[in-house]
Formats: structure tokens, sequence, C-alpha cells
């Protein structure tokens, strides 16, 4: 199986093992990546520092990506062309 190794910061992964804090939750959100990784739990909260090679030992799958960025808002016409000397 191909590993992806384009990972992204506000992703989540499914580790091969769950957490402690529960038997089945095996999700977690890359907070920093480089060549260690922080993740954090999405049932507890709790925050590890894994080394690379580890990580991608133990990743299985990619369960979501980052949410995307929100769109500025356009300004209104009318306000553009308020003149403000």
């Amino acid at each position: 199986m191909e590993q992806k190794t384009d990972y992204k910061i506000g992703q989540i992964v499914e580790l091969r093992k769950p957490h402690t804090c529960d038997n089945k939750n095996q999700r977690w959100e890359i907070l920093r990546k480089g060549a260690d990784f922080k993740l954090k739990c999405s049932n507890c909260g709790e925050v590890i520092v894994m080394p690379r090679g580890r990580f991608n030992k133990k990743i299985a799958k990619i369960v979501a990506d980052p949410p995307k960025p929100e769109t500025k808002i356009d300004i209104d016409e009318d306000l553009a062309k308020i003149d403000l000397r």
C-alpha cells in the first residue's frame, strides 16, 4: 500500500492502534509537521510529538482533509463608492 507523504496541518489521520483514552478512538489531528509530528487526540485532546519515521509506520489512513479557509467577503459596490475625504 502506497503511503501519502504530503501531510497537511489540520488533517485528521487514523493510527493503527487506539489511544488509551478510548478503546475505539484512533483519530488524531495534525498540529505541526516537519522532522516530527505534533498530534492531538480527537477524543481527549492530549497532544503528543512523534518522529516522522514512527508516524509513517503507525498511520493507517487519512480520514479528513483540513477545512478550507473562509473566502473574503466582497465589498458592496455602494460602500466602495463612498468618498472618505
